[in-house]
C-alpha cells in the first residue's frame, strides 16, 4: 500500500501527482494498492481529476478515523509536506518526504513569525527514510534551519523533483497544443504568490488588484498571446474571466505542471515555481509590484535582484518583457546551484 499525501491533503498537483502517473501507468507497479489523501472541499475536485486521467485510486479524508488507520499501516508513505504531529513511523514502513519547492522565503527558525509549524516538520524529517532534495541549496536550509544537522539518520536524495519531468516532454507539449487548439499561440503563465492570512477583506483587495492589471494586460497582448492564470483557491474562484480577450484560467482538468509544460514563458514573484521552470530552459520574468510591502512583512534567503530573470514593475514593462525574444542572459550559475539534476524520469 502506497499513501500519497499532497500539501496536507489540498494538493492534488505537484509531486504526489506525479509519484501518482508513474504509480497508475507503469505496469510494474500494478500489484500496488494507491490511496490519495484529500480534504473535504476537494475530494469531489480529486475524483473528477482522477476519473479524466483514468486513475483508479482510492481517497481518504485526512484526519479521519479511515486515514489514521493508512497512515499506521501502509508500507510506503509519501508526502511533500508533514504528516499530523500524532504519527509516529513504524519500524516496518518506508517514508520519503520531498518537501514542494526550493526555498526563496524563510522557513523553521528563520521564519519567526510563523515558528510554531517548525517542531513537528523537523519530527516529521527525523522520521523520514528518505529525504529528496532539488539541490544542495535546498538541502542546508533544512539542515541548518529545521535544526537537523547531527540528528538526521535518514538518506539524503539529490534529484529532481518529480513534478518536473513533464517539463521536459515534448511530445506531451505538442499533443496537449493540439488538443488545446494554441498550436500557433504565445502561452504565458501567470503564476502569483497567495499574500496575507484567510481574511475577507484582504481576499477582496487582492481581487481588486488583480482585475486592475488583468484588464492593463488584455488590452496590450496581441492575437496570437494568451496569458492563463493560476491563482491561490482563495482568490481563483473570485475571478471571473469571461469579460477578458486574451485573459484565462489554467484549465482545471489538468493537473498544473501538465499544463505548465505547453507554456513559452512564466510570470510570477515570490513562488518558488520558477526554480522548476526554468530546468528546461524557458523564460521567466519576475513580477513583484509589491516588492517592498511583501519584504517587510517576510524575509528571503536572498535578494530577488540576485536573480537571472528580468524584474518588471508594470504591466506594461511585463508586457514589453514578454514581447523581448529571447531567454535570460547570465544564467550558467544559476543552474548550476538550482538546476543541476534535472531530469526528465524523476518519478521512476
Amino acid at each position: 500500500l502506497v499513501l500519497l499525501e499532497g500539501g496536507q491533503g489540498k494538493n492534488i498537483n505537484g509531486n504526489m501527482f506525479a509519484f501518482l502517473r508513474e504509480l497508475c501507468e507503469n505496469p510494474e507497479w500494478k500489484d500496488y494498492q494507491v490511496v490519495y489523501v484529500v480534504v473535504g472541499n476537494n475530494e469531489k475536485k480529486a475524483h473528477e481529476r482522477f476519473e479524466f486521467y483514468g486513475y483508479h485510486v482510492m481517497t481518504v479524508i485526512r484526519n479521519s478515523k479511515e486515514y489514521c488507520r493508512y497512515l499506521a499501516t501502509a508500507k510506503y508513505l509519501l508526502t511533500d509536506n508533514s504528516f499530523p504531529p500524532y504519527f509516529n513511523k513504524r519500524e516496518e514502513q518506508i517514508y520519503l518526504n520531498t518537501w514542494h519547492g526550493t526555498p526563496l522565503k524563510t522557513l523553521g527558525k528563520s521564519e519567526i513569525q510563523n515558528v510554531k509549524s517548525m517542531a513537528n516538520i523537523q519530527k516529521n524529517y527525523l522520521m523520514c527514510d528518505y529525504a529528496l532534495f532539488p539541490n544542495e541549496f535546498t538541502r542546508d536550509i533544512f539542515m541548518k534551519d529545521y535544526m537537523l544537522e547531527n540528528l538526521y539518520k535518514g538518506k539524503i536524495v539529490l534529484c529532481d523533483y518529480p513534478r518536473n519531468s513533464i517539463l521536459f516532454d515534448k511530445k506531451h507539449e505538442i499533443n496537449l497544443r493540439e488538443k488545446l487548439g494554441l498550436q500557433e499561440k504565445q502561452i504565458i503563465a501567470y503564476m502569483p504568490t497567495w499574500r496575507g492570512a484567510n481574511r475577507k477583506a484582504e481576499i477582496k483587495a487582492q481581487q481588486k488588484q488583480l482585475m486592475t492589471f488583468f484588464n492593463e494586460i488584455d488590452s496590450q497582448l496581441t492575437d496570437n498571446q494568451l496569458l492563463y492564470v493560476n491563482l491561490h483557491f482563495l482568490v481563483a474562484d473570485t475571478i471571473d474571466y469571461s469579460g477578458f480577450k486574451h485573459i484565462l484560467s489554467f484549465p482545471k482538468q489538468y493537473e498544473t505542471y501538465d499544463f505548465l509544460a505547453v507554456c513559452d514563458i512564466l510570470v510570477t514573484d515570490y513562488s518558488s515555481v520558477f526554480f522548476d521552470f526554468a530546468c528546461p530552459q524557458k523564460k521567466v520574468i519576475l513580477f513583484p509590484y509589491d516588492l517592498e510591502e511583501y519584504m517587510s512583512t517576510r524575509g528571503t534567503y536572498f535578494p530577488l535582484e540576485n536573480l537571472p530573470f528580468p524584474i518588471v514593475q508594470n504591466t506594461e514593462q511585463l508586457v514589453e518583457e514578454i514581447d523581448r525574444a529571447g531567454g535570460d542572459e547570465h544564467i550558467d550559475a544559476f543552474f548550476h546551484q538550482y538546476c543541476a539534476y534535472r531530469c526528465s524520469d524523476t518519478a521512476r
